[in-house]
């Protein structure tokens, strides 16, 4: 260090730079940006498969009611509404009431609550559920019959097409005909 001025000396080396923080590319975005379109085109397109179906089965009961209006049977309902999106359809009906004019004699009946449910990719077969307690009645009188069960099914039912099956399940039944009380076996099917 000879021939070197103190100044010199008490200098410091050159500093490092601080590394960069880089803000982050767009081109990383931008590779999910596809991913992201392809779901927002899938829930539409979902959505709409799952509103054409409802359509279809809406139109199925509909059909179903008018054929039976002509043989005589009407149906209506308190309050009727659907839903069950996004993975099934589900038609409501509370307050539920059938008249059967076609009979001899005429009767009508009553019922708490009905359901009737359908899957997405096949609209036109319906499930109906029915919760009682139904009632049996002559046309405008007192119910004579009054049967409840803790679930009762009516599957496989084809509305909507000329030929179709039923089958009715109901599980613990109790009815009660003028007062005489009558109890069911668990698990029988009807057919």
């Amino acid at each position: 260090m000879p021939g070197e001025s103190p100044l010199s000396m008490m200098r410091v080396g050159p500093r490092p730079l601080p590394k960069r923080v880089r803000a982050p590319r767009r081109g990383r975005l931008r590779r999910f940006f596809p991913a992201i379109a392809i779901l927002i085109v899938l829930g539409l397109g979902w959505s709409w498969l799952w509103y054409f179906a409802a359509s279809i089965a809406e139109r199925t009961l509909g059909a179903w009611i008018e054929r039976e209006a002509e043989l005589g049977r009407t149906y209506a309902c308190g309050t009727q509404s659907i839903g069950g999106f996004p993975f099934s359809i589900i038609s409501r009906c509370t307050q539920a009431a059938a008249v059967f004019n076609s009979n001899k004699p005429p009767f009508d009946l009553r019922a708490t609550d009905v359901t009737f449910s359908a899957q997405v990719f096949r609209p036109t077969l319906l499930n109906g559920k029915i919760s009682g307690p139904v009632t049996l009645a002559d046309p405008g009188q007192a119910p004579i019959f009054v049967i409840d069960w803790t679930s009762a099914l009516a599957t496989e039912m084809r509305a909507g097409t000329d030929r179709g099956s039923l089958r009715a399940t109901r599980d613990r039944w109790m009815g009660a005909l003028m007062g005489v009380v009558l109890r069911g076996a668990r698990d029988a099917p009807l057919h």
